[in-house]
């Protein structure tokens, strides 16, 4: 936050996940490597790390509690290496650096679908300024949120969506994938669990 605008720059390019950079192999080995996991530490603003974070809160206790600790982290890794693969694979010649942790939370909420599908979660929505809760079950609030981001793809090309400060939809779905796929096949599914 205190690097001034040709630091901020680089540092940005060197840490971020930025596709056309690691397929030209531009970045050498084993830089580019690095960003997979760097970026995914990386926020924007205090806005977006505090989105994450909020995410992380609601789906990853119970996830960590299901999987354990270490585990969890190791996974957390995974899914956001995956998530980062394959939006670089969506995107092979672009030149907009990524960064965020959506993709691992993805991740984390695909694996909170297949253990959890029935949890509740709590939900608040604001009429004017009259706060009203309810509570849904996550097998759909999350099978809403993952048809929103595959909806999304095909309105507007990923270069241009993330060139207006717009999101990697692609690595949404990948992280998605990877967390659903994993708990699947783990066999941890099928808990119930009330989240706020």
């Amino acid at each position: 936050m205190r690097l001034g605008d040709a630091q901020l720059l680089d540092f940005v390019n060197k840490y971020a996940v930025v596709p056309g950079s690691f397929m030209s192999g531009e970045v050498p080995f084993p830089g580019k490597f690095i960003s997979l996991f760097t970026s995914m530490f990386m926020h924007a603003d205090i806005l977006h790390l505090a989105g994450n974070m909020w995410f992380l809160w609601i789906f990853g206790d119970a996830v960590e509690g299901a999987l354990g600790r270490f585990r969890f982290l190791f996974l957390y890794v995974v899914f956001g290496i995956t998530a980062s693969l394959i939006h670089i694979l969506s995107a092979p010649a672009l030149a907009i650096p990524t960064l965020g942790a959506s993709g691992a939370l993805s991740g984390v909420m695909g694996a909170f679908l297949v253990m959890f599908p029935l949890s509740r979660v709590r939900m608040l929505f604001l009429l004017i300024i009259y706060p009203i809760f309810f509570e849904i079950h996550a097998i759909i609030l999350l099978g809403l949120w993952i048809a929103w981001q595959i909806s999304s793809v095909w309105h507007a090309p990923v270069s241009e969506t993330l060139a207006s400060g717009g999101i990697a939809w692609w690595a949404h779905i990948g992280g998605f994938a990877a967390g659903f796929l994993t708990a699947l096949f783990s066999g941890k599914k099928n808990k119930v669990k009330k989240r706020k």
